[in-house]
C-alpha cells in the first residue's frame, strides 16, 4: 500500500501509515494463518499509547499522533470485522483501482469505506480517529434484562458486540 495512495495533508498520514501496517497484519495471516495475524495484532496494539488523536491538525504541517500506525491498522481491522472478509477484500481491490497514485484526504478515504459498508462506519471513524477516548461496555442485569452501553465515548457511537446467551452467540449492537 505504502505511498501508492498519499494523503493531501500530514495531518491524515493514517491512510496510508495505517493501511500500510495492516499489510503487514495480512502478510501475518498468509504466512501463518488468521491465528497469528490476530495475535501479531494483539501485539502491535500494545504501541497505541491515545496521547493525541491519530488525525492532527489541517493546514498547519502537524500530524497526528503517532498512534496513526498500530491505531491505524487497528481501525482498518474493525472495518474488516464490521463488513467481513470477502467484501472487505473487494472494497480493499476498489480502493487501490480507485485511488492508486493519487492524492486522497482522510475523508475521502472514510466515505469510500462508509459506502462500502452496510453499516454506518462515520461514527468509528470519529471515536478512534479524532478522539483519544477508549469506549467501556458498561452491563448488568435489570428487571432479569441485560442491559448495556457504551461510555467514555462519542456520543454516536456503537458497535456490534459478541455475546454467548445460554451457550449461543448472539451478535447485537450496543
Amino acid at each position: 500500500f505504502g505511498n501508492s495512495i498519499s494523503t493531501a495533508d500530514i495531518a491524515d498520514m493514517w491512510v496510508h501509515e495505517g493501511f500500510t501496517m495492516y499489510s503487514e497484519v495480512l502478510y501475518t495471516e498468509c504466512q501463518s494463518g488468521k491465528d497469528a495475524a490476530e495475535e501479531y495484532l494483539v501485539g502491535v496494539r500494545n504501541n497505541i499509547s491515545n496521547d493525541r488523536p491519530v488525525i492532527g491538525a489541517y493546514g498547519i504541517n502537524h500530524e497526528g499522533s503517532g498512534d496513526m500506525y498500530p491505531k491505524g491498522a487497528s481501525v482498518v481491522h474493525m472495518v474488516r470485522h464490521i463488513m467481513g472478509d470477502a467484501p472487505f477484500k473487494a472494497m480493499l481491490l476498489e480502493m487501490q483501482r480507485k485511488y492508486r497514485h493519487q492524492i486522497v484526504t482522510s475523508a475521502e478515504i472514510e466515505a469510500f469505506m462508509d459506502s462500502c459498508s452496510a453499516e454506518d462506519l462515520r461514527p468509528l471513524f470519529d471515536q478512534y480517529l479524532r478522539s483519544i477516548r477508549v469506549p467501556v461496555l458498561e452491563w448488568g442485569v435489570k428487571d432479569k434484562q441485560l442491559v448495556a452501553r457504551w461510555t467514555n465515548c462519542e456520543a454516536d457511537f456503537s458497535m456490534r458486540v459478541g455475546l454467548l446467551i445460554n451457550g449461543r452467540p448472539v451478535a447485537t449492537t450496543i
